[in-house]
């Protein structure tokens, strides 16, 4: 679906406003999915069950979206930025940095949850020993 919703906007939004435009808009929207689809979780408190997932939907298929019309326009930015005889290797240094930009995400975020996994099993590992001293402590 996203590959589909891509190719029909993608043409539409680059003849209205530009590569550099729409890479813009495209980064904005990222950024502002990216701070508010975290708090989706929070719907489930207030709303009914079909507009979480109808939230959940819209969410991924913007940051997907919006993701790969990003990616689109950073190698034609990239491509466009180089004379011709230059380009493949232009291109080959885009992808090569792309890929390691991708794999130190990945690695990044998944420290940060190992991280915030401990800590949250150390922090209830703490709350139980303080509930069993103090029920020992009662008894």
């Amino acid at each position: 679906i996203t590959s589909l919703g891509t190719l029909l906007f993608y043409p539409l939004l680059v003849s209205k406003v530009g590569i550099l435009r729409s890479y813009q808009l495209m980064c904005l929207v990222l950024v502002v999915t990216g701070i508010i689809f975290p708090f989706n979780s929070d719907l489930a408190k207030v709303s009914p069950q079909p507009l979480i997932w109808f939230s959940v939907a819209i969410g991924v298929l913007l940051r997907t979206c919006c993701g790969e019309i990003c990616y689109t326009n950073q190698y034609v930015i990239t491509a466009n930025s180089v004379p011709s005889e230059l380009n493949g290797a232009m291109n080959g240094l885009a992808s090569t940095l792309g890929s390691v930009g991708w794999s130190l995400g990945y690695v990044v975020v998944v420290f940060l949850f190992l991280y915030r996994l401990v800590f949250f099993i150390y922090s209830f590992l703490q709350k139980v020993l303080l509930l069993v001293v103090f029920c020992l402590a009662g008894v």
